[in-house]
């Protein structure tokens, strides 16, 4: 117990380096899950439009297929993104708020532009998916 005890106070004490360092060593590491046969799975797919093409081996049809899935791959991940840089500015100005270096109107001003923002960028992809 007093092992287990000390770890945690070594772990914890100078700064958490330890700490900070397997977190980031996580954080790393937690995208190679996707590569993992459950996580893999859970994944949104898409349906060949073309399965004819595929059945008979045609090498084009399975190029068009993998465009077709990589490019709404990448409009989901760039979805994602949009949306999480939003939502950390968002945090990072009630944060301000919260220390006394920023006002309300600054908040709903970010909080309108970044909506704005989101919006017209799913709408771009949404339309770059359509044309694929």
């Amino acid at each position: 117990m007093h092992l287990f005890k000390s770890l945690l106070q070594r772990a914890l004490g100078a700064g958490g380096g330890v700490l900070r360092r397997l977190s980031a060593l996580l954080t790393a590491v937690l995208p190679l899950g996707l590569f993992c046969g459950p996580a893999h799975a859970a994944l949104p797919t898409v349906a060949p439009t073309n399965s004819t093409s595929l059945a008979q081996g045609d090498v084009l049809g399975y190029a068009r297929d993998f465009t077709d899935q990589t490019v709404d791959y990448g409009a989901l991940l760039i979805g994602a993104a949009l949306l999480l840089m939003g939502a950390g500015g968002l945090v990072s100005q009630l944060l301000a708020y919260n220390n006394g270096r920023g006002t309300v109107g600054s908040i709903l001003t970010f909080g309108a532009i970044a909506l704005f923002s989101i919006a017209i960028g799913i709408y771009f992809l949404t339309e770059a998916n359509a044309i694929f």
